[in-house]
């Protein structure tokens, strides 16, 4: 076991070489003084270190070790190199350590890319198990509910081509459905942040367009419901800023939430916030792949 010190820096820059980092790249990132943009080239630390074991490589290497970790792990921290598989990851991860909190999300993928950067080097996810120290973990969704809910009729694991309002109604094209529910409220029909859906455990998904479907940014429920949630950019600023002011964390955020923030971001002192392509948070107990949350992580 040795000492980790947890980074995250914007898509392309260049880290000094140094055997104790592990982070990701960061769609901007956040600290008590400042705010860096992903255009900045920048890196920043958290000032909390970590000892424990590090893992890299394909999701089923890391798996396999966690299986021989010789020790039970006081929380883990992981980053995923690709945009696609994190579910399966998580599901078997809980199988393996059912009692283990987990925080991470997705690398930011820069311009050029197809994967995400992750230190140390590796094929698909790196991930660190702690050891040592007393955790606590946190997650919030700053979306209100509504009383719209929908069925929805799954084409692939993230996509979606015609919905329904339950209890009853009739089948209909989903563009047709958020487009409406978009002009409706007054919200533009380019905005995917103000307007998404959640499931049963109110995990969110980031919606986007894709010919006559609608993609998520994460697998979709298997029992095909969701819940149309919202929020007004002047209530995320303030939920956003609330959750991340807290000192000593490791917050981990969705890239797309930075688009409602109306003033630039800070933390509390010695945090770390990362905007990551989606994001590890526990909802009821259980570790879950979403999208437009946060998830904070704080000694106890």
């Amino acid at each position: 076991m040795k000492e980790y010190q947890i980074s995250f820096w914007t898509p392309g820059t260049i880290l000094p070489k140094n055997q104790q980092l592990f982070g990701c790249a960061s769609h901007g990132f956040a600290i008590a003084s400042n705010w860096v943009g992903p255009e900045m080239g920048e890196y920043s630390f958290w000032d909390k270190t970590i000892i424990g074991s590090v893992y890299s490589g394909t999701y089923e290497q890391v798996l396999s070790s966690l299986g021989n970790c010789g020790f039970v792990p006081r929380v883990c921290v992981v980053f995923f190199r690709k945009s696609m598989g994190m579910e399966r990851f998580i599901l078997k991860f809980t199988e393996i350590l059912p009692d283990v909190p987990i925080i991470g999300g997705g690398a930011a993928i820069g311009e050029g890319q197809n994967m995400g950067d992750v230190i140390p080097l590796a094929e698909e996810v790196v991930l660190l198990a702690a050891a040592e120290g007393d955790f606590k973990l946190e997650s919030l969704n700053i979306y209100d509910e509504t009383d719209i809910r929908v069925e929805i009729n799954k084409t692939s694991d993230r996509e979606f081509d015609k919905v329904r309002l339950l209890p009853d109604g009739n089948w209909q094209p989903a563009l047709d459905f958020l487009y409406q529910q978009k002009e409706t409220r007054g919200i533009r029909q380019d905005d995917f942040e103000s307007l998404t859906f959640h499931d049963h455990n109110r995990r969110n998904v980031h919606c986007s367009i894709k010919g006559d479907r609608i993609v998520s940014g994460a697998d979709l429920p298997e029992n095909g419901r969701l819940a149309l949630c919202l929020v007004n950019r002047s209530e995320a600023t303030l939920r956003l800023a609330e959750f991340m002011s807290k000192e000593q964390s490791l917050i981990i955020g969705c890239a797309g939430i930075r688009s409602l923030v109306q003033k630039p971001l800070i933390t509390g002192n010695q945090s770390l916030a990362g905007f990551l392509f989606g994001e590890l948070v526990t909802c009821k107990n259980q570790p879950m792949f979403g999208n437009l949350m946060l998830a904070r992580l704080s000694p106890k």
